[in-house]
């Protein structure tokens, strides 16, 4: 089934991993996406569903695919279709067998696709995150978020942890979202005043944007044409104002202006037209695609999200869960 999906939709599944490093498709349109190419597989196979003994061949399938240097992205991709044919009981059975260590990485891959694959989504954080435990700069982050969830930070412990995103080109994450969201102002200030200091001004403007403080924008939108490319600052903007840049800034423009000067260059002339009027509206808010982080977020509201922002909305609710959970017991 995997080879199938690979050989007849290698695009689509190129695709679907495109639209989840973009901040304008939102998770509700990529499972969307996802469900349709599920349903041309089943029309193409002639069934409602698959075949028990077919989650055996598919670990096998797995392991030709890796022989043969597959993107893992790609692998990954087509699990989740093929995890859409499948009844719970095919569902476990595959990702049981999938617990083997030689399926680490791919486990991993999946559940950061898809963090509510299996169990709670605070089930499925704790063992993708797991992976961290692979290296020591990575498990510096992995307990250093963990942590900052029930105690916050001194100086020195947040450049250690700020040093180890960078070393593992990780300033630009949803981890590192999640870890500026946990701290507080001063705390959150001290970050950003380091990595100004310390880092690129890329990586500055990346960690200031990442702290969803809506005050940081007029900054970031002045740089738009000064860098050499502007794709990381808009998705940047867009990951903190979410639809509410729309206001702002005509949605064209906003695809645009990553990739075309002209583009970059009317983002700056409407935002500076509309940004007076609307900055009261903001009062210097902390944003996540649109949404304050101090009240819940729905259901319902996430699938308007892109898979970035998803992701450090659901792994805050997860460590928010741990920790309720941790005091209760």
């Amino acid at each position: 089934m995997l080879s199938l999906i690979l050989n007849e939709h290698k695009a689509a599944l190129s695709n679907l991993n495109v639209m989840q490093q973009s901040a304008f498709y939102s998770i509700g349109f990529i499972d969307q996406v996802r469900q349709q190419l599920a349903l041309k597989v089943q029309a193409y196979q002639g069934a409602s569903n698959v075949q028990f003994e077919m989650v055996q061949r598919i670990i096998e399938e797995i392991e030709t695919l890796k022989q043969q240097e597959t993107l893992l992205d790609d692998i990954a991709e087509a699990c989740l279709v093929a995890l859409l044919l499948m009844s719970n009981s095919q569902k476990q059975r595959l990702l049981g067998l999938l617990n083997r260590h030689e399926f680490t990485l791919l486990k991993n891959k999946l559940l950061e696709k898809s963090l509510t694959i299996s169990g709670s989504a605070n089930s499925d954080f704790l063992n993708w995150a797991n992976v961290y435990g692979n290296s020591d700069t990575k498990a510096i982050i992995y307990k250093a978020i963990k942590r900052a969830v029930k105690q916050l930070p001194d100086m020195p412990e947040m450049q250690e942890t700020v040093n180890a995103f960078e070393k593992a080109a990780m300033i630009n994450s949803p981890l590192m979202s999640v870890y500026l969201l946990l701290l507080d102002p001063q705390r959150m200030n001290f970050v950003c005043n380091y990595v100004s200091q310390q880092f690129t001004r890329e990586q500055a403007i990346a960690v200031l944007l990442q702290t969803g403080a809506t005050k940081y924008v007029p900054m970031a939108v002045a740089l738009l044409t000064e860098v050499r490319s502007a794709k990381n600052l808009v998705a940047g903007i867009k990951r903190c104002l979410g639809s509410q840049l729309d206001e702002l800034v005509a949605f064209d423009t906003q695809v645009q202006a990553g990739d075309c000067k002209q583009a970059a260059v009317d983002f700056q002339r409407q935002f500076a037209l509309s940004w007076p009027e609307q900055k009261i509206n903001f009062n210097d808010q902390t944003l996540v695609y649109g949404f304050a982080m101090n009240r819940p977020v729905s259901v319902a509201s996430l699938q308007g999200v892109d898979f970035f922002s998803w992701q450090v909305i659901t792994i805050l609710n997860a460590l928010k869960y741990d920790c309720q959970n941790s005091q209760a017991s």
